[in-house]
């Protein structure tokens, strides 16, 4: 007899599943906050590369230069889903003018009405 009940309030929850998941996402917040760490170098100009090493690429960890914290506050600024953005700064190893350059992005990013913290 529990083995029927429990077959019987599984497949309910089942059929059910689909407008329970519909039910939560609608009542979640629209709020969205995109979360970027910086941490390690940082460089000014994206550094040239041989062949080999363009190809290789995907298998190592990207670097990290202004160029590209460029193209990512572009696409963030761009979205109108994204509301903010949270910068982590941990142990960032870069000179004033690249740390200047990050400075002016993050203002290009508040002037076009983006929240940063």
């Amino acid at each position: 007899m529990r083995v029927l009940v429990l077959a019987a309030y599984n497949l309910f929850r089942l059929l059910t599943w689909p407008m329970w998941a519909l039910w939560c996402r609608l009542k979640r917040k629209s709020t969205r906050v995109v979360t970027l760490s910086l941490r390690g170098g940082l460089e000014e100009l994206p550094r040239s590369e041989s062949l080999l090493a363009r190809w290789l690429a995907p298998l190592r960890t990207p670097r990290n230069d202004v160029a590209a914290l460029r193209a990512f506050f572009e696409r963030v600024a761009d979205d109108d889903r994204v509301e903010g953005l949270l910068l982590r700064i941990e142990a960032l190893a870069a000179g004033y003018p690249t740390l200047s350059s990050v400075r002016e992005l993050v203002l290009g990013l508040r002037a076009r009405g983006q929240r940063v913290a």
